[in-house]
């Protein structure tokens, strides 16, 4: 069996293998998946071992790219989907092969972590997969008053501006319009206005724009719904402020896993400084392992390699953790325990 990275061109070659173990998904699904989404994504296969390219594809994992807000800095974060397997090629060990052989190549473009939905956690926990956020929908996200659930604190201008809308968007005034009668500067406004909501609220979050918004609706249209856009009276001027899918389900918490640990810690901006000794262990990804200092400024992380000659001066402070473990050591400086990742498959 080869294992390797199909070429953009040979995506659309999956399309069965998706539509054999994914029968759920209804067909206008999934000509919107392969023509909006399939194409701009990277596709990992399990092929039977022929040089052929039309070699039948027996296991398959997409990546696709997901732009979101890392606490103002915007960055693209992969999405892990369409993880495949032919029902005869099961229990051979193909998903392991495809899930190394695309982590690594992350590492190797110091990606700082991936995510993904799982249909059952115990498929990824053996990938040092772990739950990390629940699922929201837009418009219960910015029109409720929380804030983010850790000690920093927002921008104070941001703070304002954001709860300044939401005064101006109680539900009772709210009037919608189907996305796709909305103008360009009427979705550029959303934009603005969401993300500034949004980022006083999360640390993560899928950023907003308005590809963002055409391409959600485009989804909402192949699941039989619409994408509504929610209007409120601000000055005597109606504005956007939030966008509501009418085709919902109900989705099982988000799973994450740190891919290039220095990159992950370097966007940890801590209120406090802090330091950690650590004997880190990654088994998946064992670059990531051994031991280090990890200090945590409010400017941002820093990961220092320690060398086998410096551990018994630390030997007294140095922990052993597994790399999944590294979310809940950083506590109300985890990023995941503050995102809202992402209604776009």
């Amino acid at each position: 069996m080869k294992i390797r990275k199909l070429e953009r061109e040979e995506h659309g070659r999956t399309r069965r293998l998706y539509e054999t173990v994914f029968p759920e998904d209804e067909p206008c699904f999934v000509d919107y998946y392969y023509q909006c989404t399939a194409r701009e994504n990277t596709v990992y296969a399990a092929e039977d071992g022929t040089e052929d390219k039309h070699a039948e594809i027996r296991a398959m994992l997409h990546l696709n790219p997901c732009r979101i807000s890392w606490d103002g800095k915007a960055e693209t974060i992969p999405y892990i989907v369409a993880v495949a397997t032919q029902k005869e090629y099961r229990h051979h060990g193909l998903m392991r092969q495809l899930l190394t052989a695309s982590l690594q190549d992350l590492y190797a473009q110091r990606i700082p972590f991936a995510f993904l939905m799982p249909a059952a956690e115990a498929i990824y926990t053996p990938f040092g997969f772990r739950r990390a956020w629940g699922w929201r929908w837009e418009e219960e996200a910015v029109l409720s008053g929380e804030k983010k659930n850790s000690g920093r604190e927002p921008e104070k201008e941001k703070c304002r501006e954001a709860f300044g809308i939401l005064r101006a968007a109680s539900i009772e005034e709210n009037t919608a319009a189907p996305a796709e009668q909305c103008s360009e500067q009427q979705l550029l406004e959303l934009s603005s206005r969401v993300n500034a909501v949004l980022s006083s609220k999360f640390h993560l979050f899928s950023l907003r724009s308005p590809e963002y918004y055409r391409k959600l609706d485009r989804e909402q249209q192949a699941f039989g719904g619409k994408l509504e856009i929610l209007f409120a009276r601000e000055n005597g001027r109606k504005v956007p402020v939030s966008a509501r899918c009418t085709a919902k389900e109900k989705f099982p918490p988000m799973m994450a896993r740190i891919i290039h640990l220095e990159s992950f810690l370097r966007h940890i901006r801590s209120r406090e400084q802090k330091t950690f000794y650590l004997q880190i262990t990654d088994n998946l990804l064992p670059e990531n392992s051994g031991f280090c200092k990890i200090k945590l400024t409010p400017a941002g992380g820093e990961l220092v390699p320690i060398n086998s000659d410096e551990t018994e001066r630390f030997n007294q402070e140095i922990k052993t953790v597994d790399i999944t473990e590294i979310p809940e050591l950083l506590g109300e400086d985890n990023p995941f325990a503050s995102a809202m990742i992402c209604e776009v498959v």
